[in-house]
């Protein structure tokens, strides 16, 4: 992103209305994530989009700046594609939800987290299913793009990021889906765009939960 893209986000993000819409969209998905962190400090990676509502205390790091929410006990401005600018052995938990697919190289990423967890602490990571059922569908018989998204630099498999988090040294602790839409009853009902699902296979977004070894 250059830096007028930079700042155009840093508006939105910080619009209230905004900030509003994101939590609701994403309370179930925070909800989940913030279940499987361990005691301890937690850092959230590319969280000025949708703060979770459910943390407490926690570090965010973005590029994009946003006022601090109160939850949070601080924010840095930092671009991470530079690595993690914090000590080895920092913090409990880790937390990159929704952001691994937006960054150069995910595997650097993963290394530094490692580097910066604390023996046996918590990464956890989430995703769009670049396989979903209804992307598929669409791509084969509409003809169109298979990406989950234009902003997307690294479309990551299921399997792709799991062997990234074996080869760095983490232990796969669970894999599950959040939720999936029924197709045209999504159109008109809020129940058909938000449906609890935990089968990854069948989910449009899954969970990683991932100790350092």
């Amino acid at each position: 992103m250059n830096k007028k893209e930079i700042e155009v986000l840093s508006k939105i993000y910080n619009d209230p209305e905004f900030q509003h819409m994101r939590r609701e969209n994403r309370k179930r998905q925070h909800k989940i994530i913030a279940s499987y962190l361990k005691n301890g400090k937690s850092l959230d990676v590319g969280f000025a989009g949708a703060p979770n509502q459910f943390l407490k205390n926690a570090v965010g790091i973005d590029l994009v700046k946003i006022s601090k929410p109160e939850n949070y006990s601080e924010v840095i401005t930092y671009d991470v594609n530079n690595g993690l600018p914090f000590p080895e052995e920092s913090f409990n938990n880790i937390i990159a939800s929704e952001f691994v697919e937006h960054i150069e190289n995910p595997s650097f990423f993963v290394r530094e987290c490692f580097r910066i967890l604390k023996p046996n602490g918590r990464l956890i990571i989430t995703l769009p299913n670049s396989l979903y059922f209804r992307r598929i569908l669409k791509g084969y018989m509409c003809g169109l793009d298979l990406s989950t998204n234009a902003d997307h630099i690294s479309e990551l498999t299921s399997n792709s990021i799991i062997n990234i988090l074996n080869k760095n040294k983490f232990r796969i602790i669970e894999v599950r889906g959040i939720h999936f839409e029924i197709p045209i009853l999504a159109r008109w009902f809020s129940f058909a765009r938000d449906t609890p699902c935990k089968n990854p296979i069948l989910s449009k977004s899954v969970v990683y939960v991932a100790d350092k070894k």
